[in-house]
């Protein structure tokens, strides 16, 4: 029914930000209102914006074509997303500036779930001191997907109790 569901929150709307992955992004499309894929690759954007044609999904999904950080500040303001899903190159750590970005952000609700994959030998003993908490961490054999919440204090816990 596209009213998100399937996520917790988002008043009736769920938005999700996407990185490369099309194929599972396509899947969040499906089940949530909108979702925004982000991909600096002009190829790789082309086949994404090849795909949201086909899938018929123009009217629920934006891609936009520019690094991590312009694209987000480009969004600021104008969207809350529920899920944030994000797959930079290996080893770069481009996945730490993202979640800095994030963690000044209003681009996140108090329970924005963000979901990076990383190679296993990337550390993510900063994310505490950025706000955020690790709430499940999957491995498998070359890469692992790191999922992260913001740090609930007392007085959001009451906060978002309220709304």
């Amino acid at each position: 029914s596209g009213d998100g569901r399937a996520l917790e929150g988002g008043h009736g709307k769920s938005r999700r930000l996407q990185g490369r992955k099309e194929a599972r992004g396509h899947r969040a499309v499906a089940g949530g209102e909108y979702s925004v894929f982000v991909d600096n690759n002009r190829k790789a954007a082309k086949c994404i914006e090849e795909n949201i044609h086909f899938t018929k999904f123009d009217k629920q999904a934006r891609l936009i074509n520019s690094d991590a950080i312009s694209a987000l500040y480009t969004l600021e303001g104008k969207y809350k997303f529920d899920l944030i899903f994000i797959d930079p190159p290996y080893n770069k750590e481009l996945e730490k500036d993202v979640l800095s970005y994030l963690s000044r952000s209003s681009l996140l609700k108090p329970d924005t779930m963000i979901i990076v994959e990383a190679s296993v030998e990337t550390s993510f003993d900063y994310v505490t001191e950025m706000g955020f908490e690790i709430t499940k961490y999957k491995k498998y054999k070359t890469n692992a997907h790191v999922f992260l919440k913001r740090i609930q204090d007392e007085t959001t816990s009451n906060l978002s109790c309220q709304e």
